[in-house]
Formats: C-alpha cells, sequence, structure tokens
C-alpha cells in the first residue's frame, strides 16, 4: 500500500507592532469613587500619578473614563502616561487647581521619573468644553503649560455648552472668540466612534499625534491627507471638506485655529495641527512647537554638568559649543537649522541666546537656555 504525502503549510499570524512613542502625556481626570467602577481611582486630588502599563487600574480605576481614554491612547503607540485626579463636579473651580500640581517640584519629580522631559503633553477631555464663553481650565492650562519648569503643548476639545455630537461650525467658533490665546495647545471642534461609543476629539487627536510621533518624531505634524486616522468611525458632527473651497466648514474652522476631524474619500483624517502663534511664526504649526520646548528641555539638561562651576571664559565657551553641536545633531532631522550664542552673565546665572529656523520660515524661534553659575 502506497501512502500519500502529507503537505503542511505554515502562515504566520498577522501581528501589527505597537511602536514607543517620545512624547509623554499628562490627563486631567475625574476622580471617580461612585459611578460605575469597581476600583475607586487611587491617587489623591489634585496630585500627579504615572501610570503603571503592567497595572493601570492601580491608579485609573475599572472600567472609568480614565482608563478608556488610557487604552485608546495605547492602543495607538507605547506612551507614558500620567494623571491627575480631580473632583469634577465643578469642574470650572477645581481643575484650574489641580493643573496647579505641575508647578510644584515635588508633583513633577514624579513626571521626571519615568520621562527625563517631564510630560509633553496636557490632555483635558471634555472640561475644556461645557460652557459659554472663557474657560477657566483652558485659560490656566495656558498659563501652567507656558511656564518654564513645565514647558508643555496641550489638548482639549472646543464646543460650547450642550451636546458634543451636535456643536455646530459658529459655536466652536465662538469658542475660539471666546478662548483666543491658545499658543501652546489644540483645540479640537468634534469627534468621532470608537469602539461604538462617541470619543471626544481631543482623545483621538492626542493618540494620533502619539502614533505619527513614534513613527517620525516629535516634530510630526499629522494634519493632513497623507496620515490616515486609524480605529475610528465616522467623524461626528461632521465638519465638510473641500480642498477646492476654502468657505468649507474644516476650512473655516482650521483658519480659527481650529482642528477637526474629517472624512475625504472614504478616508477619515485630522485636519488643522495650529496654534494660535501668527503665521510668520514657525511655531503656529503643532509639530514646530513641540521642538521648541523639547529644544529648550534638552539644552537645558546639557548645561546640568556646570551647574554652580565657575564661570571662567573656557567653561563659558564649553557651554555654547556643548549645547549647539549637540542639539543640532539630535534635532537636525526635524528642523532646518540651529544656533547657540555666546552665554551672558546675569549675577550668578550664565544665559544662551538660541535660534531654531525651520522649513517654510524665513525667521527663527528664539530661546534661552539659563544655568546657576559661580563668578569667575
Amino acid at each position: 500500500m502506497t501512502t500519500a504525502p502529507v503537505t503542511v503549510s505554515v502562515t504566520s499570524r498577522q501581528t501589527a507592532a505597537v511602536l514607543a512613542s517620545p512624547l509623554s502625556v499628562l490627563m486631567l481626570v475625574a476622580k471617580e469613587a461612585t459611578k460605575d467602577q469597581v476600583t475607586e481611582v487611587v491617587p489623591a486630588v489634585n496630585t500627579i500619578a504615572t501610570v503603571d502599563d503592567s497595572s493601570p487600574a492601580a491608579v485609573l480605576g475599572v472600567n472609568t473614563k480614565a482608563s478608556k481614554v488610557y487604552e485608546e491612547i495605547e492602543a495607538k503607540s507605547n506612551v507614558h502616561v500620567a494623571v491627575i485626579p480631580f473632583d469634577d463636579r465643578n469642574h470650572q473651580a477645581n481643575g484650574p487647581v489641580a493643573l496647579n500640581a505641575l508647578l510644584s517640584s515635588e508633583q513633577r519629580d514624579k513626571l521626571y521619573q519615568v520621562s527625563p522631559y517631564g510630560v509633553d503633553v496636557v490632555l483635558v477631555y471634555d472640561y475644556g468644553s461645557r460652557l459659554e464663553g472663557a474657560n477657566a481650565i483652558i485659560s490656566r492650562l495656558e498659563t501652567v503649560c507656558a511656564d518654564p519648569k513645565v514647558d508643555a503643548m496641550w489638548i482639549a476639545d472646543s464646543y460650547l455648552a450642550g451636546d458634543p455630537l451636535t456643536s455646530t461650525q459658529a459655536q466652536a467658533l465662538a469658542w475660539a472668540t471666546a478662548n483666543g490665546n491658545r499658543q501652546d495647545g489644540l483645540a479640537v471642534t468634534n469627534g468621532g466612534d470608537v469602539g461604538g461609543n462617541f470619543e471626544f476629539g481631543s482623545v483621538i487627536t492626542a493618540a494620533h499625534i502619539c502614533q505619527y510621533a513614534a513613527q517620525r518624531g516629535i516634530g510630526v505634524q499629522p494634519f493632513n491627507l497623507s496620515d490616515p486616522l486609524t480605529g475610528v468611525g465616522t467623524p461626528a458632527p461632521r465638519r465638510a471638506f473641500d480642498a477646492h473651497d476654502g468657505s468649507a466648514s474644516a476650512e473655516v474652522l482650521d483658519n480659527a485655529g481650529l482642528t477637526s476631524l474629517i472624512t475625504y474619500d472614504g478616508i477619515d483624517y485630522i485636519f488643522g495641527g495650529k496654534t494660535s502663534y501668527p503665521d510668520t511664526d514657525a511655531r503656529q504649526w503643532w509639530g514646530n512647537a513641540v521642538v521648541v520646548k523639547r529644544i529648550r528641555k534638552r539644552g537645558a539638561q546639557l548645561l546640568v554638568p556646570y551647574y554652580r562651576v565657575r564661570a571662567t571664559e573656557s567653561k563659558l565657551a564649553a557651554m555654547r559649543l556643548v549645547a549647539e553641536e549637540s542639539l543640532a545633531a539630535e534635532f537636525g532631522g526635524q528642523i532646518r537649522g540651529l544656533t547657540v550664542g555666546s552665554a551672558v552673565l546675569s549675577g550668578k546665572r550664565a544665559r544662551l541666546p538660541g535660534q531654531v529656523f525651520f522649513h517654510g520660515f524665513v525667521e527663527g524661534v528664539d530661546f534661552n537656555l539659563t544655568i546657576a553659575v559661580e563668578s569667575p
């Protein structure tokens, strides 16, 4: 008897690698104790807590809004995430107070334990909206994120009081007028379906940025029709987009410095990515603003070995050389050029003035690096 040969074919299962993102995210979340979760959020109100990937429920609770947002961000890339829990029953009064944790060196130290740059993005989903007129949380976000001790960007939503699913173009523009100074952040006008439920655009945008930053670096600007939005259903409310009509909703909102989720030719994207810096300033684009802040943070790290040394001419010259050569090498792929000037002594501090240049912009962005020194 003849036995037929057995043929075995092995097909490997398709996998999608989740890359590590160079960005870190801090979320303002509700201190939930009696809602729909099994475990109460552990951290105290108005304090920073970092999230351990091996046991996120220990910080975020089970089935909380914070835990769902965490999972959505982590699904796109591996990100360092931290939270500030607060009492959201009066979010306009309590939110700004909670954000002050970022101004505490003791609290910020928790962030430096997981990321040498502290926090890159402060995410405030939902609470940046919810009311007519100026928003106290947005105002405090702008102040805190601009503080040199923090030097972060922020992302929030930009609808007015009522249902975000029915927020109109006019309401988004009214929000922009009421909250005009947004140089350190992105305001997102709509959201979309994630896993069968509505998700705020701020969350979707944060995950989108972290995903593409993992692929192309911190200066990424994935707000175009080349970087598709993945894992999100139809944006709601709809923002019309037409590349040949500047009066289309997404274009009008973009001109007001607002970012929107759009659908074009059956594919979803995020369109906008602008802050409220003027057109001539490279930081009008989110990615450039992130790079400037990271350069300042990295520059400060490079000068730490000179902390409280004698400020001789040779030491000051060495500071300038180390800062300029290191920053130019590390950020060369994200910028057009960079210069660091000679150190200027003022009392017991040395200040090194610098400029960073971006493609498409003639004017550079000024920055300063400072370090405490001893008299020569």
